[in-house]
């Protein structure tokens, strides 16, 4: 079974002096005629990628730097990588950086050029640096994806890379006419947060008001309306008869700050959602009254303010759906706190979707690491839990496609692919 698979090869490099050099790269340091760089420019697939022999692939990214131009560094989605810098390759002011990848990998992924040297800058300084200069991969024919880094930024360009083999993600299209539901940009006050929000709230094709519904929160806002269509997905659900029709909210932080503190396990978010959101929603529109068919979602910190919310108000909350929840987290230090909570205490009426990607840190500090510990931990206490590991990273490539196998999951028939708290097991 290759390293990638059991977590312990979380990505390895191969760029650089002691590694084999991409063939079509190695051929142009034998021959650097303006005919060979027409001929690699018109003729090659950017990035490059080889089949190895064990079935992992090594993806080689290519940037042409104009003279005098500083460093150029790749953001990726996985811990190691990122922010890795490109190795000149001597040859009219190419740069390369080689990674070896799991078969079956999607990814987002962005260049960075022109920059300084890193020595001594603090993280926040690299971060912004990293952000202000970054730019989709100019040789990468795939459409690109949009995203947008925060509520009330604009939407960016990121590359895609998709290796043979990637799970499909047949839900992600606008659905026709007549089978779309309506979405709604509406304002939300918390006296217990002491703060104002936007929210976009989705109701159903065909809506009823007399009918009751289940219910979808998800957080992050704008990560779930433009990163991921989640409306779209929605309607192709309800449509195909994968899941009931449900209303779905999707809300947003008022800040980056506010996001830190709201969904880093605050309880009094929590309290909000269940004593201000809920009622708001309730004297709006008919909600289904049992708790199992009432969903927290989200993914990275949204992934565990979702099952901390759950955990404090299982009578309100009664299903989670987290894609690479941020479950090493805890107070002071205190590392996988909600793990700890869970264990310690009796079981509670929940049930739960997870997910993690294979590029994540795989020890107890990392998110892949610390969903595994979630999970046995929940299927030793005899918990209902839908589960995968893919072929990527900390990334919304990936969470676009896997939100609909999570809803399946909690609401209708889980995809084949699912695991349950056996190896191999259906959930």
């Amino acid at each position: 079974m290759a390293p990638w698979r059991t977590g312990l090869l979380l990505l390895a490099l191969v760029g650089g002096a002691q590694a084999q050099l991409a063939q079509p790269l190695q051929q142009l340091r034998e021959d650097a005629s303006p005919q060979a760089l027409e001929r690699f420019f018109g003729e090659q697939r950017f990035p490059l990628r080889e089949r190895l022999a064990n079935g992992d692939w090594r993806i080689t990214f290519v940037w042409r730097a104009a003279p005098g131009e500083g460093d150029t560094r790749l953001l990726w989605p996985a811990p190691g990588v990122n922010t890795r810098r490109l190795e000149e390759l001597g040859v009219a002011g190419i740069r390369y950086l080689s990674l070896e990848v799991p078969a079956g990998l999607r990814a987002s992924y962005r260049f960075a050029s022109d920059l300084p040297a890193f020595d001594g800058l603090p993280r926040e300084r690299i971060r912004q640096l990293m952000h202000a200069q970054a730019r989709p991969d100019p040789l990468n024919p795939t459409p690109p994806l949009y995203e947008r880094q925060a509520d009330g930024e604009p939407l960016q360009a990121v590359s895609l890379l998709e290796l043979p083999g990637a799970v499909a993600q047949p839900w992600l299209q606008p659905a026709t006419t007549g089978q779309a539901g309506h979405s709604q940009r509406l304002h939300w006050r918390s006296e217990i947060l002491g703060n104002s929000r936007p929210l976009t709230l989705y109701t159903p094709p065909g809506y009823q008001a007399e009918r009751a519904y289940p219910l979808l929160i998800l957080f992050d806002e704008h990560a779930y309306t433009a990163q991921v269509p989640t409306a779209a997905i929605l309607d192709n659900l309800i449509a195909a008869g994968k899941i009931p029709p449900l209303l779905a909210v999707m809300l947003s932080n008022p800040s980056r700050d506010s996001r830190q503190r709201d969904l880093a396990c605050n309880p009094l978010f929590a309290d909000a959602l269940a004593h201000e959101l809920l009622p708001w929603l309730e004297a709006r529109h008919r909600l289904s009254d049992r708790p199992g068919k009432r969903i927290l979602a989200g993914s990275s910190y949204g992934g565990l303010a979702a099952a901390c919310a759950a955990f404090l108000y299982p009578q309100h909350f009664g299903a989670v759906l987290s894609q690479s929840g941020s479950f090493w987290w805890g107070p002071k230090g205190e590392a996988q706190w909600l793990t700890r909570q869970l264990r310690e205490m009796p079981r509670l009426p929940l049930r739960f979707y997870l997910d993690a990607g294979l590029l994540e840190q795989a020890d107890a500090q990392g998110i892949l690491g610390s969903t595994r510990t979630l999970r046995q931990v929940l299927c030793d206490k005899d918990y209902p839990v839908a589960y995968q590991e893919f072929a990527g990273g900390h990334d919304y490539a990936v969470w676009r496609g896997t939100l609909a196998d999570g809803l399946q999951a909690l609401l209708g028939a889980p995809p084949l692919r699912l695991q349950g708290c056996r190896a191999n097991a259906a959930p």
